[in-house]
């Protein structure tokens, strides 16, 4: 079994007119480009974590023709909450939602999963930077510490069900990004012994970057048009 992850596939079969092709470029065709890079590189055997703006649904009867497109492609998929989720709702309801309609996802909040390799934890985290902070008048500070909560509640799961295992976190913010360093978030991944952390929500950044390593702590982005819309797959 092989483990990919990819952020910010940023669906819109459920409402066409959030295609993300308007800003033309790599994006043109993207939702083909998924497809395809998706069938070269998993099989039922894999497990997909898509980290967060996954559909650009407002509710689920909007997102539900983006989790099909997703639900119909090989693999289990296992979801995390971006800021552009708006569909997202209690796990309660969503497992309901899925199990309604036939979906299999798993969704990542306040839990771990145990990935053979390693532990899988993470949270929606939070972007403070003030040129591109995700909400007006939001309180970032309430925000970031509930996210900061949620992201340890997955930890101690990651934690009890293996205290040997390496843990893999997987955040839709990134804690840390040029200037910007979320203090709450990468304390916290410190303090559990993280080595390892995928994060998305960063769009325009095409060429290779070097991997950021903050505090023995590589960071590594994986927005889908920053991946050319490939799951990447995690080697540990």
């Amino acid at each position: 079994m092989s483990v990919f992850v990819i952020a910010d596939l940023h669906l819109p079969f459920g409402d066409k007119s959030k295609t993300m092709e308007v800003f033309g470029g790599r994006w043109a065709d993207y939702t083909e480009k998924i497809k395809q890079n998706w069938l070269e590189c998993v099989t039922e055997n894999d497990t997909v974590i898509l980290a967060g703006d996954t559909s650009w649904g407002m509710e689920f009867d909007t997102a539900l023709p983006d989790l099909e497109f997703l639900n119909n492609l090989p693999g289990k998929k296992i979801l995390l909450e971006g800021n552009h989720d708006f569909w997202w709702n209690t796990v309660k309801k969503m497992n309901t939602f899925f199990e309604e309609n036939s979906l299999e996802f798993s969704v990542l909040r306040n839990n771990a999963y145990d990935m053979g390799d390693f532990i899988l934890c993470g949270s929606r985290g939070w972007y403070t930077d003030e040129k591109t902070i995700p909400e007006s008048n939001a309180d970032n500070k309430k925000i970031v510490n509930r996210e900061n909560m949620r992201l340890r509640a997955s930890l101690e799961e990651g934690r009890r069900l293996s205290p040997d295992k390496p843990i893999v976190a997987v955040l839709h913010f990134p804690p840390v990004y040029g200037t910007y360093l979320c203090e709450e978030i990468t304390k916290t991944l410190s303090d559990f012994g993280v080595k390892l952390c995928f994060y998305g929500h960063i769009h325009g950044i095409h060429r290779s970057i070097p991997d950021i390593v903050h505090n023995g702590i590589t960071y590594k982005m994986v927005s889908a048009d920053h991946l050319n819309f490939k799951p990447y797959k995690i080697i540990y």
